[in-house]
């Protein structure tokens, strides 16, 4: 179970985000990229910061 699920099995689970975001908002997001999609656009995010941090 991902974090989210989690969040979204919780009762009245609404209440716990902020006013100008909702579940259908954030269901949108979570089912935009696969988790293997977004495991790769972490992994080249994690690898440019690297690179910057290393530039330095």
């Amino acid at each position: 179970m991902t974090p989210y699920e989690k969040l979204r099995s919780i009762p009245d689970a609404r209440v716990y985000l902020k006013e100008s975001i909702t579940f259908e908002m954030l269901d949108k997001k979570a089912k935009r990229y696969t988790d293997n999609e977004m495991a790769k656009k972490v992994q080249l995010e994690r690898d440019k910061l690297f690179d910057k941090i290393l530039a330095a």
